[in-house]
C-alpha cells in the first residue's frame, strides 16, 4: 500500500505540472493575442509604434532601433475582438503604417516590415497553421498617426 501512495504522490503533481506547463504554452484560455513583428528589410528601423484598441486603447513604442532580420513580440490582451496597426520608421526617414488590424483572442499574426510595406500573416486559435502572407500596407492619405495628430489639431 505505501509502494502504492509513493507512487500516485510522485505521478499527481508530475501530470499536473505537465498540463499546466502544455496550457501555457499555449495560452490556452486567455486572453492574449501575440502580434510578432519583424524587420524583412536591408535598412535599419528608427521606431516601431503600435496603437492598440482591445478592451482598452493606447498607443506605445515597441522597438527602437531594430537591426535588419531582427524581431520584437508584442503580446495584447483582450476578452474578445480587437484591433491595431503598426507606424514604422526607417533611419533614412521613411514611414510605413499597415497590418493585419483585427485579431481575436489566442490568435497569433506575424508582421513582416519591408521599405515598402507591410505583409501579414496569421494563425487563428485553435488552428496551428499560418495564412498565406498578404499585403495590409496602409497607402491612403492620413494613415500615419503623425498626420492624424496633424489632422485633430488643424481642425
Amino acid at each position: 500500500m505505501t509502494c502504492k501512495k509513493s507512487r500516485m504522490a510522485f505521478f499527481v503533481p508530475l501530470i499536473f505540472l505537465a498540463g499546466a506547463l502544455t496550457s501555457s504554452v499555449f495560452e490556452w484560455l486567455q486572453p492574449v493575442s501575440t502580434i510578432e513583428i519583424t524587420n524583412v528589410s536591408t535598412r535599419d528601423i528608427s521606431y516601431i509604434d503600435i496603437e492598440y484598441r482591445g478592451d482598452y486603447k493606447y498607443t506605445t513604442r515597441l522597438a527602437e532601433k531594430l537591426k535588419p532580420h531582427e524581431g520584437v513580440v508584442f503580446k495584447g490582451i483582450s476578452n474578445g475582438e480587437a484591433s491595431y496597426s503598426l507606424e514604422v520608421k526607417f533611419d533614412d526617414g521613411t514611414i510605413v503604417s499597415g497590418g493585419a488590424g483585427y485579431h481575436g483572442r489566442g490568435d497569433v499574426v506575424r508582421e513582416y516590415v519591408g521599405i515598402t510595406g507591410v505583409m501579414s500573416s496569421t494563425r487563428n486559435f485553435p488552428s496551428l497553421f499560418y495564412s498565406d502572407p498578404r499585403e495590409t500596407t496602409h497607402h491612403e492619405k492620413g494613415s500615419t498617426r503623425a498626420d492624424r495628430l496633424k489632422s485633430e489639431r488643424s481642425h
